[in-house]
Order: structure tokens, then sequence, then C-alpha cells
């Protein structure tokens, strides 16, 4: 599958680094850059990170998402529920 990137969707690609940066803090290493685990990741199949909740790791596969049209924007990112329950426990 090969997507287009347009001006309309290119300010996804900046949530699909950032999901990415903090997905290799989390694992503790970089991305593969091939092989089988680059190929899942590159359609979007991210492995369980151990210690996380699901609802963190599906905002993870969210802003990584391979298609930047389904891919979560910015103000979707804030509107997640998972911001609510982090503002209210501050």
């Amino acid at each position: 599958m090969r997507t287009t990137i347009t001006l309309t969707n290119l300010d996804k690609v900046d949530i699909f680094s950032l999901g990415a940066s903090i997905y290799e803090l989390i694992r503790g290493s970089l991305l593969p850059e091939s092989g089988c685990q680059f190929y899942n990741l590159k359609e979007g199949k991210l492995p369980l990170l151990p210690g996380h909740s699901l609802q963190f790791q599906n905002l993870l596969k969210l802003m990584m998402d391979p298609d930047p049209v389904k891919r979560s924007s910015a103000r979707e990112l804030l509107e997640n529920p998972i911001f609510n329950r982090a503002l209210r426990n501050a």
C-alpha cells in the first residue's frame, strides 16, 4: 500500500514522527530499518509494549497509522480520553 502525502495532511507527518519517537523511547531501542519488524510497523502493526496501558498503545497506533488520512491530527490527539484522565489526575 502506497500513500501520497498532500499539503492537507502534511502536519500528520509530524504526528507520525512524534509517535515513532515515543515508541522508540519506551522500547529503549531504535525502530528497525528493514526486515519483518520494519514491514509490520510500516503496515501499522506495533508489537505490544508490556507495562503500558492498551489505551496508551492504541494512541501510539493512531499516531503511527500508515495512512496519513486516518492518522490523528494534533487536535484529535488532544481530544483523546487519555489526556482528559491525565489532566484530572494532575
